[in-house]
């Protein structure tokens, strides 16, 4: 990889030693960030070095001076050759370095996460070149590296004002740095701006990892959309069953065999022996035969065991209710969650029937070729511990406007496409009764009027008025019309354009494919690294080096994250890492209106599965940052220990390696206090009259200018590049 020849009006730092491969800085640099700035405005084409300053301008010189000592005639196509081959020579043993380009900062641009996202896809590809960092050339594989936490003050350099956009040295710094090995390791510190608005910050490691389609892609997959679209509408739900894979991504618990395994089962009956139950294998359904389909919800309380089963409900494709209980938890319970479920002691207290009663019931309704649907129905397959074959999953049907991996929670859904209410129940209608909603497929009155009307004599039967909260019987009833309503529109209905790919996918691409590779608390296999060709799950950052360690050699793309010290400062609660107490409610913390940025049930950690070709850890669930604050003695040895642990980062990458560290943002604490207020005001102003909420809980103008003053200081953060 070749860079071209230098700009004339380009002007490099004098030349230094080259026995470090770039990644010392200059020792005898004395400017600080008010030097670096003035340099830069007095001579806005001067580059300000990054890594191994100057030894570009030496090279050119050297080169020229060899082209002005040998210049063959014309006509002396054999020397020209000699030339050009010298040339390429050179270049190929000189090692690559970065240096900052102020021609690429004029008009007060400011670096931002896609222009790092960028500049990584052009080091590994042909993309286009960065003005404002450069070259690439001989650099052999990247190491992208998020560390949110680190700030000015941790380095011991004075904050930069929130307009500063300009690269600035580190070293000397102004105070004891507690983090010395990034003097060490690099010369100068970018200022980046996170992704937002004005009132909340967005998530810098999706903004880094997702990037636009290319303008030949974003062709492709519109004629791809174009063909689905004219592809007839089908009555046939089997057409929107999960895939294997599918079921292997989003965490189900996958059946003993495929489907398109032609031997008989050896599972005698439906029990196995880890207690879960799976339906024994019948012949398939012949053509045009219809397929029993079924939609499922549960409802689910907190006990010693974590995520037990309160409820479960089952209704057919006419709207049916042909299963309904209540269910004792075989544990004693901790949380009832009865703001999610509308279940307490008193619905719960007088209940017999047991998980395992459950499981026999539904061996009666289930058979092998039944068609089970349900929203994230991974979570209710759990509890229930059953296993099944052919699942459609209304949250894979359907899309989050946003794209995967968010996924859109049942009650956007029923609002956007059913205009549908739902999960808001306050009504005293006994649940085996599933109420006839507003819906443009609702069932028929025949069907209504076949349902069972509850007799209160079985204490398991749902009878009681419901608190709040989510309705299994409504929720099943919700899935089973989504889908009907897919069939009658066709396949490409309820799915929305999304013009957008992961950095893997587009480095996956083409003829010179790069193999890339995910290492990230919790499991990232199920989330944002779906798309590699590795990912590798941690629960600490001595893993996370452990996993880059291992991936370094045979990946030629590795970004990666430290988490330890954005936990031990109170922050993880601003990056959505691990899973709340119940994952299947969820989506009760999504808006009416918006569909949110709600992930899959499996990439918040629910649970683990191993994908083709993706090695995924289980993740721990991380304590709540509210339950503890930090201290300057665990401070301190979590700083001691990142700075061990980027010493030994670095030291196991082979040469040629780029190494590109990035912040994301400041520390967004102040921010989040100040949003969970503004929120909290919001909802008691439409739940409560205005002389009723009390004085602290009040949002006043200056709370609102702090928010922005809090916000714009929170998207300030820095980047850092070297190659080794």
């Amino acid at each position: 990889m070749e860079s071209s020849p230098p700009h004339p009006k380009k002007q490099k730092l004098p030349p230094q030693s080259t026995t470090r491969h770039d990644a010392s800085p200059a020792k005898k640099r004395k400017r600080d960030h008010s030097q670096a700035v003035e340099a830069a405005a007095s001579s806005p084409a001067a580059p300000l070095a990054g890594t191994g300053p100057g030894k570009d301008s030496a090279r050119n010189q050297q080169e020229a001076q060899h082209e002005t000592e040998a210049s063959p005639s014309a006509d002396d196509g054999m020397a020209k050759l000699d030339k050009a081959k010298a040339k390429k020579r050179r270049k190929e043993e000189n090692p690559p370095s970065f240096a900052f380009d102020t021609r690429g900062f004029k008009g007060g641009r400011t670096i931002q996460i896609k222009d790092i996202r960028d500049f990584v896809l052009h080091l590994l590809s042909e993309e286009k070149a960065q003005q404002w960092l450069y070259n690439k050339r001989n650099v052999q594989r990247v190491v992208a590296l998020m560390i949110p936490g680190i700030t000015s003050s941790t380095l011991g350099i004075p904050q930069p004002p929130t307009s500063a956009n300009l690269p600035f040295a580190l070293s000397p710094p102004a105070t004891p740095s507690q983090l010395p090995i990034f003097q060490t390791l690099f010369s100068h510190a970018c200022p980046t701006k996170a992704p937002g608005d004005k009132y909340k910050l967005h998530s810098c490691y999706q903004h880094f990892i997702n990037c636009s389609l290319t303008g030949g892609e974003k062709d492709r997959r519109e004629k791809a959309r174009k063909e689905q679209g004219q592809s007839r509408k089908t009555a046939d739900p089997s057409m929107y069953l999960m895939t294997p894979e599918q079921m292997a991504e989003q965490a189900y618990p996958l059946p003993t065999r495929s489907s398109s395994d032609p031997l008989k089962t050896s599972l005698k009956g439906w029990k196995r022996d880890d207690g879960w139950v799976e339906a024994p294998y019948q012949a398939p359904l012949q053509q045009g035969q219809i397929p029993q389909v079924l939609g499922i919800d549960c409802e689910m309380c907190l006990t010693e065991d974590g995520s037990e089963l309160t409820r479960v409900s089952v209704v057919d494709m006419q709207g049916k209710s042909v299963y309904d209980s209540l269910v004792k938890p075989d544990k004693p319970i901790l949380d009832y969650l009865t703001r999610f479920s509308g279940l307490d002691q008193e619905k719960l207290s007088n209940v017999t029937k047991r998980l395992e009663d459950v499981q026999r019931d539904l061996s009666e309704l289930i058979s092998y070729n039944t068609i089970l649907i349900g929203h994230s129905l991974e979570c209710d397959l759990r509890v229930l511990k059953l296993v099944h074959s052919f699942i459609i999953d209304t949250s894979v049907i359907y899309q989050h406007p946003r794209g995967p991996p968010f996924k859109a929670s049942l009650k956007w859904l029923a609002q956007k496409w059913l205009k549908r209410e739902i999960q808001n129940n306050t009504s005293t209608t006994p649940a085996s009764i599933v109420p006839p909603a507003p819906t443009s497929i609702a069932p028929s009155k025949d069907a209504l009027a076949a349902l069972p009307a509850s007799t209160g004599t079985d204490p398991s039967a749902p009878t009681a008025p419901l608190i709040g909260g989510h309705d299994s019987a409504e929720d099943a009833l919700t899935c089973v019309d989504l889908l009907k309503l897919k069939m009658a529109k066709g396949p490409g209905f309820g799915e929305f354009q999304n013009d957008q790919e992961t950095i893997f996918e587009r480095l996956g691409r083409g003829t010179d494919k790069k193999r890339c590779a995910v290492v990230d608390h919790g499991t990232p296999g199920q989330w944002h690294g779906a798309k590699a060709d590795s990912a590798i799950g941690c629960t600490n950052d001595d893993q996370v080096v452990e996993g880059v360690e291992r991936s370094v050699e045979d990946h030629d793309l590795i970004v990666a994250r430290f988490m330890d010290l954005s936990h031990a400062l109170g922050c993880e609660h601003c990056e959505l890492l691990s899973p709340p107490s119940e994952a299947k409610y969820l989506s009760a913390f999504v808006t009416s209106f918006d569909p949110g940025s709600q992930p899959s049930n499996a990439a918040l950690g629910k649970s683990s599965a191993t994908l083709p070709g993706i090695n995924v850890v289980p993740s721990t669930t991380i304590q709540d940052a509210s339950s503890r604050s930090p201290s300057s003695a665990s401070l301190d040895e979590v700083y001691a220990q990142l700075n061990v642990q980027l010493a030994k980062l670095h030291a196991s990458l082979p040469p040629l390696t780029a190494l590109v560290i990035f912040t994301g943002h400041n520390s967004p604490l102040e921010m989040s206090r100040l949003a969970a207020k503004k929120a909290k005001f919001d909802r008691l102003w439409k739940t409560i009259k205005q002389s009723e909420i009390a004085d602290k809980d009040r949002w006043m103008e200056a709370d609102d200018r702090a928010l922005l003053d809090e916000v714009e200081r929170c998207r300030t953060g820095l980047s850092f590049y070297c190659v080794k």
